[in-house]
């Protein structure tokens, strides 16, 4: 963890990040997907190595794509993965779309659960999602 970086960045400048990586530099959209998952899904499996069970809640943009990468390595180290959907995957479109369509041709989920975002539908899903967890990831999210 020594390398990450101190500065957190907005949305706009993560956005303009990634057109800069991708006009300016080449780099494919969906390789940086690749790229944040495989971050993610190493610090996920250093620091909670006996998971067997992951939630991951997407949105619509591309960090949504950024989750179903995530969800497809870990069905692929064999944790049970159940993705929450914050919009219809029908407005999916893109890298994120082509994210979500691997992931469930990995054996994810394939309704990938929409939820509703109010307070108290949010509420109720991370109860249930903490429920699926196994207790001593539980109550470290929950501190």
């Amino acid at each position: 963890m020594q390398n990450l970086p101190t500065k957190l960045y907005t949305a706009q400048q993560s956005r303009e990040l990634d057109r800069i990586a991708i006009t300016e530099y080449g780099i494919a959209g969906i390789s940086l997907m690749q790229k944040a998952a495989d971050a993610v899904w190493k610090e996920i499996s250093e620091r909670w190595a006996t998971i067997s069970t992951l939630c991951i809640f997407c949105g619509a943009g591309n960090n949504a794509g950024d989750g179903y990468w995530v969800g497809t390595l870990a069905l692929q180290a064999g944790l049970k993965v159940k993705v929450y959907s914050l919009t219809e995957l029908d407005k999916l479109s893109g890298d994120a779309l082509a994210a979500c369509k691997i992931y469930q041709k990995s054996g994810g989920n394939s309704s990938c659960s929409r939820v509703r975002t109010d307070e108290g539908s949010l509420s109720r899903l991370l109860r249930r999602a903490m429920r699926a967890m196994p207790d001593d990831l539980a109550s470290a999210v929950s501190q």
